[in-house]
Formats: structure tokens, C-alpha cells, sequence
């Protein structure tokens, strides 16, 4: 770090969302840095234009545009917020000029640096790499329960804004998700890491959120949340705005029945939480190939008692559907999968639910009786419940249960199509039987191993 008064000249090559919204942080709030320049490929981008207006020396012409510039020769740290793919020439023509490269792409060509972790490890580096957005808000929280306990398995899922996420995200979600994976192995201290992104369309945008969920050995719980606790603090530091949305939540695993878990080998760990992990991890491919084939969604969705929550999504490339945020609850009444989920509850459950409906608004509950019979109907006839449009009339759905709940949870996976879609006209002898095959390849699998 620069140890006088003068600030260092740095440059930040890439002028869409990540690169212009990093030149207004540095030129607010720079303590020891200024720009030195803004470097893009297009005259015409809105971050060439403001970055203009704001007085920082700008180029179109790319990295070649860049060691052009008069001032080249000042700058002594450069951002490379483009893409992956471009970042490997971009890092080897600034390595020949002795510039420090901080990698804000995927491409991971230098260490991985989360600051509340290892930043001072790697200041003299001549290439860090931050990672991903949804790494620096994850990573910390896997490390500090790996501060406490060993942690076997993390997972995150990290959910933007779609306005958020211009070409050069979208271009890199597959960067995005292996490079976060192998960060919460190699930063985390997570035997196994794996990363998830969703991109929420909804407008207003919604502030990012991330979950994080770990399954670790047996630990104190009180000092995992310290733990947790101090690692927030730290990264508030220099984030202000990072912060917990809730506490701490645990899930005790009982050591009386070892299962095999998939890249981790057996372990003394058989609870809800480690069933859905594996269940999640075998019905993933599946569900990205039926979502591929039929150009639509499929989504997986898990029940207990009275909810019902969206767990997993697969999404067909363009896929124009609707995509609800993982975590987000589902509809009952409304929905396939909720329709799926209330048949499939023991009989008392469904008629303590319909009971209190009644009570509290009878001619919904009417209108539910209608519905539900409809729905067995199908069941009955095609092996699946339908939507029928009643929660959005441009979408129709299928959902199919598993036959048996999961440790008291109960399982729905359901195919959501554009009402346009030529397969709207073949739920019974295409997606149906498709829906219903994935479902019971998964009860099979999981048969199998000894997870059911």
C-alpha cells in the first residue's frame, strides 16, 4: 500500500455494470487510490459516457487503447472487470509492464483473495483473484464455522437482480458457479463446495441475498455463531451494508445411522438436512434435461406441515418462464405443486387444513374443494396435478409428488411451461409421463442408497 499522501493511479478495464458502479466507488470514497483511467470496447456504452462526464480519462479501444493512453505510465494497478475468456490477455499485456492485476472475473488465472480472509497473504501477488459477488458474501460464512468444526459439504446460493446482470455476467455464469465452488473448498475450508446463482427478474430489482448451508461434524453451537458473528463484523468493515437477515439456524444430526454420500464417502450423517443435500445433488441433472427438452422450468419443492418451499430450479437456455426466487414459499391452493403436496398429506392434515380455510374464508375453501377434485382427477387419470393457470394465466403447470415423504418432508417436482408452448398440448403423452419418470428415477436412486 501506498505509504505516502498520494494516491496510486489505477485503471479499471470493462465499462458495464461491475466496472462503472467500482470508478464512482473510487472516485467517492478512495482513500489511497484515484482513476487513472476507464477502459471499454464500445464509444456508445453509458459507462464510457459517465465516466466522462465524471472527468476520468477515457478509451474504446480496449486494452490496446489503454497502454496507448499518455498516462499509461501512472497507472499501477488495474481492475479487470470484463470477462474470463478476455482476462488471460488482458493479465498477460499488463504483467509485461509490471502492473498489478486484481482480477474481478471468474477466471481465477491468480489466487483467490476474500479480504476478511487472506488478504494479507497475497498483497504482494502480481494477479488476485475476488472470486465472485456471490463468493465475497458467502465464503466468509463457511470459513468461520471452519474456524469451529470441520465442514464436510457448503453450499450457496446466490441470488441478484437480473437488471443487475449485464452481458459480461451472464456470459460467465458457468465461470461463475465453478470458480465459487472450488473458492469454498480452497478459502472456505470445505471438504466440498458447490454454488448456485439466480437470476431474479423481479422489478423493483430486489437487493442481492444469499443462503448458505453447510453440514458439518457435531460442534458448539454458540461458538460457531461467535464465530459467525465476528467473521460478519469483519466484513462490515469494509461492506457497511453486508449483514446477517437472520439467525443462525441448526439442524442436530443423529450419529446412529452412517449413509454414503456422494463425493464424500460414509459418514455419520443422516438427517432431513443431509437427505435433501443428496437428493438435491441426484435430481439436479435430471431436471436440467427435462427443463432443456421441454424449454421451460422445472422446479423442486419441498413441504412440512403447511408450507411449501421452492428448493431447486432448472431453467432451458432462454427460457422465457417466470423464475421465483429459491426460498420463496409456494401456494397451496394456487399451484400443481401445491395441489401435488396436499394430496399427498395424510387424510387428517389435508382436512385440518380445508377445516381452518373454511373457518376463515368459506368461499375460497369452495373453490379449493372444486380444484382438489380436478386435481385427483388428473392424478387419477395422468399421474399429475395442473395449475390450470390460476396463479399466472400465461404459465401452465404439472406437478408430481414422490410417494413417500423424506424424514417427515414431502417432495414435489413440477414442469411450469409458457401457455404458447406447443407441449401444452401434449401434458399427457410427453411432459407428463417425462415429469413422472424423473420422479421415480430419483425415489430409486435414493432407494438405492439407502437415503429413503
Amino acid at each position: 500500500m501506498n505509504k505516502t499522501n498520494k494516491k496510486t493511479a489505477v485503471a479499471i478495464i470493462g465499462s458495464g455494470n461491475i466496472g462503472t458502479d467500482l470508478m464512482i466507488k473510487v472516485l467517492r470514497h478512495g482513500q489511497h487510490i484515484k482513476m487513472g483511467a476507464m477502459v471499454g470496447i464500445d464509444p456508445a456504452s453509458d459507462g464510457l459516457a459517465r465516466a466522462e462526464r465524471m472527468g476520468v480519462v477515457t478509451t474504446s479501444g480496449g486494452i490496446e487503447g489503454l497502454l496507448a493512453l499518455p498516462g499509461f505510465s501512472e497507472i499501477k494497478i488495474v481492475f479487470d472487470a470484463t470477462s474470463a475468456g478476455a482476462h488471460a490477455h488482458h493479465n498477460q499485456l499488463l504483467q509485461e509492464h509490471g502492473i498489478k492485476v486484481i482480477d474481478l472475473t471468474p477466471a481465477a488465472l491468480g489466487p483467490y483473495v476474500v479480504p476478511a480472509i487472506n488478504l494479507d497473504d497475497e498483497l504482494d501477488a502480481p494477479n488476485i483473484n475476488m472470486v465472485t459477488c456471490g463468493g465475497q458474501a458467502t465464503i466468509p460464512i463457511v470459513a468461520a464455522v471452519s474456524r469451529v468444526t470441520k465442514v464436510h459439504y457448503g453450499e450457496i446460493v446466490a441470488s441478484i437482480s437480473s437488471k443487475s446482470a449485464g452481458p459480461g455476467t451472464r456470459a460467465n455464469i458457468d465461470e461463475f458457479t465453478e470458480t465459487t465452488s472450488k473458492a469454498i473448498e480452497k478459502l472456505g475450508g470445505a471438504t466440498k463446495g458447490k454454488a448456485i446463482i439466480v437470476l431474479n427478474p423481479a422489478d423493483p430489482p430486489l437487493m442481492m441475498r444469499d443462503t448458505v448451508f453447510i453440514l458439518s461434524e457435531m460442534a458448539d453451537q454458540a461458538a460457531i455463531e461467535r464465530s459467525i458473528q465476528s467473521m460478519v463484523e469483519v466484513v462490515q468493515s469494509y461492506v457497511p451494508g453486508y449483514r446477517l437477515k437472520q439467525q443462525v439456524q441448526f439442524d442436530i444430526i443423529p450419529a446412529d445411522a452412517p449413509v454414503n454420500v456422494p463425493g464424500l464417502g460414509l459418514l455419520q450423517l443422516a438427517s432431513p438436512v443431509l437427505t435433501r443435500m443428496a437428493l438435491r445433488q441426484f435430481a439436479r441433472p435430471h431436471m436440467q434435461a427435462l427443463a432443456d427438452l421441454t424449454e421451460g422450468q422445472v422446479q423442486l419443492a419441498v413441504g412440512f406441515r403447511r408450507e411449501l418451499c421452492l428448493v431447486e430450479q432448472a431453467n432451458s437456455l432462454g427460457n422465457p418462464v417466470f423464475r421465483p426466487e429459491v426460498g420463496v414459499h409456494t401456494s397451496l391452493p394456487r399451484t400443481a405443486s401445491g395441489r401435488a403436496y396436499l394430496l399427498g398429506l395424510p387424510d387428517e392434515e389435508r382436512e385440518a387444513y380445508l377445516r381452518d380455510l373454511r373457518a376463515a374464508d368459506p368461499q375460497r375453501a369452495t373453490w379449493l374443494d372444486q380444484r382438489l377434485g380436478d386435481a385427483r382427477r388428473d392424478l387419477a387419470e395422468h399421474g399429475f396435478c395442473r395449475s390450470h393457470g390460476d396463479l399466472h394465466r400465461e404459465l401452465e403447470s404439472i406437478a408430481v409428488a414422490m410417494s413417500r415423504p423424506q424424514d417427515g418432508e414431502l417432495w414435489v417436482f413440477a414442469v411450469t411451461l409458457p401457455i404458447y408452448s406447443p407441449l401444452c398440448g401434449k401434458l399427457e403423452t410427453e411432459v407428463g409421463p417425462r415429469l413422472r419418470t424423473l420422479v421415480r428415477s430419483v425415489e430409486s436412486v435414493l432407494g438405492a442408497s439407502g437415503l429413503s
